[in-house]
């Protein structure tokens, strides 16, 4: 069941960045097409990548594809949800409800999976010179969507200095 919830905050996080969760304007990026709100994410990366006219329209292809698969995925789980939730007032039989869990489960893992080759697509479009702007924009999405850790407490990536064990979260 924790699995599940890791699962869903992790892809609520990565619609929300993909989707646009920066909703306080564009920041004067009309001359790049910008998409109006919810753009956010998508000039964040044009403009941390330097991504040139050519690139960007290669980008604005791969958010297409991107929320496409993703759309397709989240309304296959919010399908399961109504099922899920209609079956609490009609008894659902306990099999049922486990089979359809674990199929929002392995939905949720999918679109990680494609979240993970969305980002590998756009270091595809980037030049050699643009690599290493890429490996920060990684590092720093990686920070973004690491979470809360236990009891609240923001997990900033590094260990306890009194144990080296990552400690298990609590029911």
């Amino acid at each position: 069941m924790i699995v599940l919830l890791v699962l869903n905050l992790i892809a609520v996080s990565a619609f929300w960045f993909l989707h646009g969760g920066n909703k306080n304007g564009n920041g004067g990026r009309e001359d790049r097409g910008g998409q109006g709100q919810g753009a956010g994410p998508r000039n964040e990366i044009i403009d941390r990548l330097h991504f040139d006219k050519g690139q960007v329209a290669q980008y604005d292809s791969l958010i297409v594809k991107h929320r496409k698969l993703v759309g397709q995925k989240e309304k296959e789980i919010q399908g399961l949800r109504t099922s899920l939730f209609m079956g609490v007032s009609d008894g659902i039989d306990s099999k049922l409800k486990d089979s359809w869990v674990r199929q929002i489960g392995v939905l949720h893992a999918d679109i990680q999976q494609i979240h993970f080759a969305h980002f590998l697509d756009i270091q595809k479009i980037c030049k050699p010179e643009q690599q290493a702007d890429f490996e920060r924009l990684t590092k720093d999405l990686a920070k973004m969507f690491r979470g809360r850790g236990p009891k609240g407490n923001a997990d900033d990536g590094h260990k306890s200095k009194s144990s080296s064990a990552p400690k298990p979260e609590a029911p």
